[in-house]
């Protein structure tokens, strides 16, 4: 995925987000990373995930949006068929009251 235009410093940072992302998906679902098996229902898992931990709208709204890039360049170079951000109406928080609600896991 090549970033034309962006800083070295943004690029390391959506790399480590693709990565943390990596990580929790191999953790939550139990089988090794593959953008075809990620779905809409994980990427709420995951804000969920990143809520309940504490970070900052903007620092969520960053890892997502690093995501959406990422899962929009694979379907456009056919890596997968679906990409799980187009069916999301908004995956990005506008802003973080109190506590969210507490997202279902895939055993749920």
């Amino acid at each position: 995925m090549t970033k034309v235009g962006k800083s070295p410093h943004t690029v390391r940072a959506y790399v480590h987000d693709l990565t943390t992302f990596a990580r929790w998906f191999e953790q939550t679902a139990g089988e090794d990373f593959d953008p075809q098996a990620v779905d809409p229902r994980d990427i709420q898992e995951y804000k969920g995930y990143l809520v309940q931990k504490g970070w900052k709208p903007a620092t969520i709204n960053r890892r997502l949006i690093a995501l959406g890039r990422f899962f929009h360049w694979a379907k456009q170079e056919g890596q997968i068929g679906d990409n799980p951000f187009e069916v999301l109406e908004q995956a990005l928080l506008k802003e973080q009251k109190d506590t969210a609600p507490r997202w279902l896991d895939r055993k749920e």
